[in-house]
């Protein structure tokens, strides 16, 4: 699922100068950006969680989960078998699916992703150490090589996100038209109106009817429930 930059590092020390440095780092974002498995899970990621802070908790988590897992691998604290790897990689971006198709916010991936970002990301770091061990480490380089390459990965993840971001930014803005908005404001109020058996007047202000619908900022500017909830999601479309 991943592939990894030909010639071993062993050919190439890092005694070489920056060749050498730049051989490791680019090793980690080569394996970053042609590894469709990772690159799946963290445009599920952007996917699936709203607000520029959430987003960068979870990621951060990812981050932290995978160079854990990556060291103790490569240092040969700890040892796990490629097959099992792959498959929960795989297991892991079928329940992100999940959960964006879903979007629960009572669920753990939704109301803190993080914790997920994190669980899944110790599995994800023992791919990352895969890669690396399959091109050949000399024992007195393994630390720098071992921080270079890393160093790669998160240098290919943050490109990749901004990318996913910029796309995504571009894609609301062309769907945020006016008749768009109009359905959102529509969707809201008639989630905020009240149900029959409650009796209250739609025109009350107090009620969840038309007058609800509208709210006074603290400026005295009126707001409406879909368009406070769209921008409250940041840049991504408010029905994603």
């Amino acid at each position: 699922m991943t592939r990894v930059a030909s010639g071993a590092l062993t050919e190439i020390p890092l005694s070489a100068g920056s060749t050498g440095i730049r051989d490791r780092l680019a090793l980690g974002v080569e394996h970053i950006l042609g590894g469709v498995d990772h690159l799946l899970f963290v445009a599920g990621m952007i996917l699936l969680v709203r607000g520029w802070r959430r987003l960068v908790a979870t990621i951060t988590a990812f981050t932290v989960a995978h160079s854990i897992t990556l060291g103790m691998t490569v240092l040969d604290v700890v040892r796990v078998p490629g097959p099992p790897v792959e498959a929960f990689i795989a297991l892991s971006i079928v329940y992100l699916a999940f959960e964006i198709l879903r979007r629960d916010d009572a669920t753990a991936g939704s109301a803190r992703p993080w914790t997920m970002a994190f669980a899944f990301g110790l599995m994800h770091g023992f791919g990352f150490a895969g890669a690396l061990l399959d091109t050949g480490l000399a024992g007195r380089d393994v630390p720098m090589t071992l921080l270079l390459f890393n160093l790669g990965i998160e240098l290919g993840q943050i490109a990749f996100a901004a990318a996913c971001g910029v796309v995504l930014w571009t894609a609301y803005r062309l769907l945020d038209t006016p008749a768009r908005r109009a359905r959102l404001d529509r969707a809201a109020a008639s989630a905020s109106a009240p149900s029959p058996a409650s009796g209250s007047s739609s025109g009350s202000p107090d009620s969840g009817g038309e007058g609800s619908a509208i709210r006074r900022a603290p400026g005295g500017n009126a707001v409406r429930p879909g368009r406070r909830a769209a921008v409250a999601a940041g840049p991504w479309p408010a029905g994603w």
